[in-house]
């Protein structure tokens, strides 16, 4: 056009919504047969201004590049007449449509759509415009939301929402399914993270066997992995948020991974979250820092081995966070009791031998495991693998028939509400019957609930015969154990370390929480004097209390003294106290 202003000439807009309309063409066609056909009316040339396939929702005017050049054009008075099919080809947004109608307004733009032509320098055509604009926005508005409600109603009843499906899943009649190829590996991977694979080597195995991405690359990255690894989806069920009015549906979907695996997996990572960052996690071996738990914070405990400076330590790691946190001013200095009072660490090579030492005494003298030993060795003697398995199988199929149970009632909530909308029931027998339904679904969850405790229960009391088929016949010898063994074996028999400090005496305080009453349990016979009449067990405490000082002044050792690389250290043997 160049900086000339052509008053014979008719500017027209195109634009659609879709990619699927731009690529099939039709109705971006019939807008510029449409303008043409105006152009030929008014005896003019014509220009085309084709965006093609834009949304008009947003705010920037940036994102449209033919509208950006068509209103400079304009701003430069090298428009004169300006054609779309209609107001919200330009904008559906308010604020945008503003700016365009001022800006053809004091260029003295002729408007024109198919309904029309506007003098957007005449009062009556300006207030006709803007009447037409606001209806557009509110038929845009309506629209919006009829399709926000009906997508709602649509999850309600359990189908997708829209969009790629997680990887694993495919579309089948509007609801997600099971892929055939990709769900396998779904499992695959779930597997071999629960079995302690790294997600480095879970890439390597995805891309040796040329495991496609949803995205259809060849490799694969952790993200991805790792998004997989906490996506709800698997574990068959998961929760859709309208973006709107903030209402949360839950929505069952296929099972693709074992509850029981599923939580076992976000346990694990929950641990790997809370020591990202922690210095030597992955290098380096600690005997107890996955049991330890600091009682001033709740935290999980840090540890830290430093050769090159002679240390060795178990921390709460609270205090680092709170100094990034709450960095004092430069003219402050850090006072020792700042965050959690849990301000001072064990050495870990004490605190190692007093717990090994505890542990391994009390196992080892302990009734009640020796009858619960024996109890399930008896019981379970001639059950084997696959016995186990078909036992989990079979209570699986209960969790999936209650599944489908809460399916259905579910379905029938969302048919009623569907209903009540039509106005096909009236209000009173509408409450009723959903709250039937609703009584029913709570039910069923609950059943639900139970089966899964049931199932978790299974594989506890699978990994507890496991444990006691590795370790029963060592709990007087088991000094010669590997480190890794000697963690699964007190990960086999303790809950967890609470680690607390007296702050009177600076002594740690260590609760070891057992798995089982056998702190001081007692072994009796019914009669003394006929001990053929049988014997019962009195069970004892879950927790053993230990105190003493597991810290060196400042936590440093001497160089001179390398035994460990950990001379130096004042520690004291450690004094058992009773358990509470």
């Amino acid at each position: 056009m160049g900086s000339k202003r052509s008053d014979n000439t008719l500017h027209i807009y195109t634009r659609v919504s879709t990619v699927v309309q731009e690529t099939d063409g039709t109705s971006l066609d019939t807008q510029m047969e449409l303008g043409i056909k105006k152009a030929g009316e008014l005896g003019f040339l014509h220009k085309i201004w084709n965006e093609g396939a834009k949304s008009s929702h947003h705010e920037d005017i940036a994102l449209r590049p033919m509208l950006s050049q068509l209103l400079a054009e304009i701003r430069e008075r090298n428009v004169k007449h300006l054609w779309v099919i209609e107001q919200s080809r330009l904008s559906r947004n308010d604020m945008v449509a503003a700016t365009i109608r001022n800006e053809c307004n004091k260029a003295s733009v002729t408007f024109y759509t198919k309904d029309g032509q506007y003098d957007l320098n005449n009062p009556s055509d300006i207030f006709t415009r803007q009447i037409l604009d606001a209806t557009s926005q509110l038929e845009n508005a309506l629209r919006v939301e009829r399709s926000r409600m009906g997508k709602l109603q649509k999850v309600r009843q359990g189908f997708w929402h829209g969009g790629p499906p997680p990887f694993g899943y495919e579309i089948k009649d509007g609801k997600l399914s099971a892929h055939p190829d990709e769900s396998k590996w779904v499992k695959k991977i779930y597997d071999l993270y629960h079995k302690g694979t790294s997600t480095a080597d879970i890439k390597s195995e995805l891309d040796r066997n040329g495991v496609v991405t949803r995205r259809g690359k060849g490799t694969w990255s952790l993200g991805s992995i790792q998004a997989i690894l906490r996506n709800q989806h698997y574990a068959g069920r998961y929760v859709y948020t309208d973006s709107k009015s903030d209402e949360s549906v839950e929505v069952t979907c296929p099972q693709i991974v074992d509850g029981s695996v599923w939580n076992d997996v976000q346990r694990k990572k929950e641990r790997t979250r809370v020591r990202k960052g922690q210095v030597n996690r992955t290098t380096k071996f600690y005997l107890l820092r996955d049991l330890m738990v600091c009682g001033g914070c709740e935290r999980p405990m840090g540890g830290r081995i430093s050769e090159e400076q002679f240390k060795a330590l178990y921390y709460c790691p609270n205090k680092e966070r709170t100094w990034v946190k709450d960095r004092p001013k430069d003219d402050q200095k850090w006072k020792r009791g700042t965050g959690c009072s849990m301000d001072r660490s064990l050495n870990i090579p004490a605190t190692d031998s007093a717990i090994w030492e505890t542990v391994k005494s009390i196992v080892a003298t302990s009734n009640v495991l020796k009858e619960k030993v024996k109890t399930d060795l008896l019981r379970d003697k001639d059950k084997d693998g696959a016995e186990f398995r078909s036992d989990l199988r079979n209570q699986r199929k209960i969790e999936r028939r209650i599944k489908k149970s809460m399916d259905r009632v579910e379905e029938s909530i969302a048919k009623i509400e569907t209903d009540r909308m039509l106005e096909r029931m009236d209000e009173k027998l509408y409450r009723q019957v959903k709250k039937n339904l609703q009584d029913e679904l709570q039910t069923t969850r609950n059943d639900l609930d139970q089966c899964r405790i049931h199932v978790q229960e299974m594989v506890d009391q699978k990994r507890w015969i496991d444990w006691v088929e590795k370790f029963q016949e060592m709990y007087h010898d088991v000094d010669h154990l590997s480190p890794q063994d000697r963690k699964e074996y007190l990960e086999g028999v303790i809950d967890n370390l609470v680690v607390n400090l007296d702050q009177k005496t600076n002594e740690h305080v260590i609760d070891i929480n057992f798995k089982f009453p056998i702190v001081g349990d007692q072994f009796e016979y019914i009669d003394e004097s006929q001990k053929s009449k049988g014997h019962e067990v009195i069970e004892g405490d879950t927790t053993q209390i230990l105190r003493g000082t597991f810290v060196s002044k400042h936590d440093r050792v001497k160089k001179k003294s390398r035994g460990h690389g950990l001379g130096g250290l004042r520690t004291r043997t450690l004094e058992q106290s009773p358990s509470p």
